[in-house]
């Protein structure tokens, strides 16, 4: 039933893509399960930070004089920066000039925020109200820090509209190492073919894939290229795409 129902929305997939996906469905049909939790990442999930983090480091990079190209800052994310370090440092700054960079970036985008609020990506009022009403957990899972993760949710309006958390600092290695979306299964008692997770970066796809769940990619602000090497069960275009996958096939259960 979820290979037909998602079928009729890769409408951004090669031919090549649609039978990758046939094979990762048949595995993940054999072994499906009643859906009981839908874990998000945050940024660029549920929250358009990856857009306003990319805008401020333009700026930053631009008042100094083009030190790197920024486009690198969409492999990076998602990721743990000691990680990203050791796979991208040969096309950033000097670890000294780039963490100047950040700090001034963050300044920017936090006072972007505190003026303008945190806006919320599209269709994800909806799919959390449709979640809540057929009883699916809504769990974030974000390899930012609490703290911060938590303000950024507060500014964005959702405090109090998800079940549960975990955050950057709060489970062993970051994305795209698994331990993340393993610790919050542990936590709620979940089964992976009990869950989905909806990511928009290589990294989150790499860490979903890794925890032995069906991960659906929402490409953001990275490149699609990046999702066609990585082990998304499907690219959709958006997050309304994945809400009428989850009617459909809690409709099947039924």
């Amino acid at each position: 039933m979820a290979c037909f129902a998602l079928s009729h929305i890769m409408v951004s997939w090669k031919a090549t893509s649609e039978l990758r996906l046939k094979q990762f469905a048949k595995s993940w049909r054999d072994r499906m399960a009643k859906l009981k939790a839908v874990m998000f990442d945050m940024d660029g999930v549920l929250i358009d930070s990856e857009r306003i983090s990319l805008s401020m480091w333009e700026k930053v990079n631009e008042a100094r004089g083009h030190v790197f190209d920024v486009s690198v800052m969409t492999k990076m994310m998602g990721g743990s920066q000691q990680e990203n370090f050791e796979r991208f440092g040969h096309l950033l700054p000097p670890m000294d000039v780039y963490e100047a960079m950040w700090k001034e970036k963050k300044q920017m985008s936090d006072a972007w925020i505190e003026a303008n609020g945190m806006p919320l990506r599209p269709g994800v009022s909806e799919i959390l109200k449709t979640l809540k009403e057929l009883d699916v957990k809504r769990l974030i899972v974000s390899s930012t820090p609490r703290e911060y993760a938590l303000y950024l949710l507060e500014k964005a309006g959702l405090t109090g509209c998800y079940d549960n958390g975990i955050f950057g600092d709060e489970a062993g290695r970051r994305k795209p190492h698994p331990d993340l979306y393993n610790k919050m299964m542990e936590m709620e008692g979940l089964k992976p073919e009990e869950c989905i997770i909806i990511e928009d970066s290589a990294n989150g796809v790499k860490a979903g894939y890794a925890a032995g769940v069906r991960v659906f990619a929402i490409p953001d602000t990275a490149p699609l290229e990046q999702f066609r090497d990585h082990e998304a069960w499907a690219i959709v275009d958006s997050m309304e795409d994945v809400r009428r996958w989850v009617l459909e096939q809690t409709a099947a259960e039924a």
